[in-house]
C-alpha cells in the first residue's frame, strides 16, 4: 500500500489494511446471482419474473420483459433514483417492493443508466431463490471458499477486526485535510455497495477471476 491509512495519527496503509470497496461490491452479486443461474435457480436471459413471480416494475411492458441480464447491466432503461436508498432505513425487502415506483426515463435496453436498487433487488432475489440472506450467500458460497477472511459486510463488523482506513478530504480551494464520517446506512442497498475489504482479499478475487474461477490449484467458481 501507499501512503496513510490514518493521515492524522500517521499509520501506515498496507496490504491488510481494510477500506469499503462500494460499488466494487457489485460484481460479487453479479457472480452469486450467476451461481443461482448455474442451478437453474434464476436465469439470465428470460423475463426475472418467470423464475421470480413477485418482482413488480413500473408497468406491464418492463414486468413481461425485463431480465437478470438487465438489472446487472443498467440496462433497463430506469435511472438512479439514488435519494430513495441514500440514509435511508428501507430494507432490502422494502426497496424491492418499490422497484414498482421507478418509472423508465429511456426505453430498456437503449442505453446505460447506472442503478444500485437494481443491485438491492438483485441481493433480494438471491435471499429468495437460495433461502440464505444475500451476506451468507456471498460467505458461504463465495468469501469462505476463496479464503477472504478480512471481507466483511458492514462497517461496524470491519471495525471490531482492526486495521480501518480512515477517509479524509481536502476542503476547498485550500490544502486543509479533515476526516469524513464512514457511509454506513447501507443495508437495504448492500448488494450494491456495503462490502469492506483490503488487498490481501481482493487479490485473492482477482486472481480467481482472472484463471477461470480456478485459486491454488482449485475450481472455486465455475469458469463460466
Amino acid at each position: 500500500g501507499f501512503g496513510y491509512r490514518d493521515v492524522e495519527k500517521k499509520l501506515p496503509f498496507t496490504p491488510a489494511t481494510r477500506c469499503q470497496i462500494a460499488s466494487n461490491t457489485k460484481l460479487f452479486t453479479a457472480v452469486a446471482a450467476g451461481l443461482l443461474v448455474e442451478e437453474g435457480k434464476l436465469i439470465w436471459d428470460q423475463p426475472v419474473r418467470e423464475s421470480v413471480p413477485s418482482i413488480r416494475f413500473f408497468n406491464d411492458a418492463l414486468n413481461a420483459q425485463v431480465t437478470l441480464r438487465d438489472m446487472l447491466a443498467h440496462r433497463t432503461g430506469i435511472t438512479r433514483h439514488d435519494t430513495i436508498w441514500y440514509k435511508g432505513d428501507f430494507t432490502r425487502k422494502e426497496l424491492f417492493d418499490r422497484l414498482r415506483l421507478l418509472e423508465p426515463k429511456e426505453p430498456l435496453r437503449q442505453t446505460f443508466l447506472y442503478n444500485s436498487l437494481m443491485y438491492a433487488g438483485v441481493g433480494y432475489l438471491i435471499e429468495l431463490q437460495s433461502g440464505q440472506s444475500w451476506e451468507a450467500f456471498v460467505q458461504t458460497r463465495m468469501l469462505d471458499p476463496l479464503g477472504m477472511t478480512s471481507t466483511t459486510f458492514s462497517i461496524a463488523e470491519a471495525q471490531k477486526r482492526g486495521e480501518m482506513g480512515v477517509p479524509f478530504t481536502e476542503r476547498r480551494d485550500s490544502r486543509e485535510l479533515y476526516r469524513l464520517p464512514y457511509y454506513e446506512d447501507i443495508a437495504g442497498v448492500a448488494p450494491g455497495g456495503a462490502m469492506v475489504s483490503n488487498l490481501q482479499d481482493m487479490s485473492r478475487w482477482l486472481i480467481t477471476l482472472m484463471n477461470d474461477g480456478k485459486l491454488d490449484g482449485k475450481q472455486v467458481l465455475p469458469a463460466r
